[in-house]
């Protein structure tokens, strides 16, 4: 199978509507193509909360993607040491693959991004739905973190998750969309994969 590949230019268009529509619809395809030749796949993650033991992850369904999807921003709750969650933070959000992707600018032990690290567990909301999630951090030391243009599976998923965004936040312009797709940004992202028995359902 080809690498997919999100090109390098594409990051460096002049802003102006056209020109953003154009890199967006780019990226729109691109994110299909992903979606159409990965599966997503699921195992079982620890649950830091119950020593150590794993916790069984289950597939988002349809309702629950188009949800997350839409939202503009997911708030995100982590869990403290004790289990109880902090403050709620609005941070944007896409879907590649039937799977849930979040990120920061760079990474770092502070805020949301490390609670989420150091815990793996967090509540999220978007409206209309609100679940229990573990954390799966995908950047690390990891082909994601990596530049665009490699090989393998870990390629396609940073080149997905930059499609993504871009798609969605394209229309903020080149400045703010350009620091979530960047080396930095792109070893940060984490994983959010729904658990079983958690509570996941309509948000009150």
């Amino acid at each position: 199978m080809s690498p997919l590949v999100l090109p390098d230019a594409a990051l460096h268009v002049a802003d102006g509507e056209g020109h953003m529509s154009i890199l967006t619809r780019l990226a729109g395809r691109m994110l299909d193509e992903l979606t159409a030749r990965v599966e997503p796949r699921f195992s079982t993650s620890p649950d830091p909360r119950s020593g150590g033991a794993n916790v069984m992850a289950i597939a988002w369904a349809a309702d629950e993607l188009r949800l997350i999807g839409a939202a503009e921003e997911l708030v995100i709750a982590t869990r403290r040491a004790d289990g109880t969650p902090r403050r709620g933070v609005p941070i944007w959000v896409v879907c590649v693959s039937g799977q849930i992707y979040v990120r920061t600018w760079y990474r770092r032990d502070s805020g949301w991004f490390g609670h989420a690290v150091d815990s793996r567990r967090a509540r999220i909301r978007v409206p209309g739905l609100e679940s229990e999630v573990t954390v799966e951090d995908v950047g690390a030391g990891r082909g994601v973190a990596g530049r665009r243009g490699g090989g393998g599976d870990e390629a396609e998923l940073r080149a997905g998750v930059d499609a993504a965004y871009l798609a969605k936040y394209g229309r903020y312009g080149e400045t703010s969309v350009a620091k979530m797709v960047s080396d930095d940004a792109a070893a940060t992202t984490l994983r959010l994969i729904a658990v079983s028995g958690t509570g996941t359902g309509p948000a009150g």
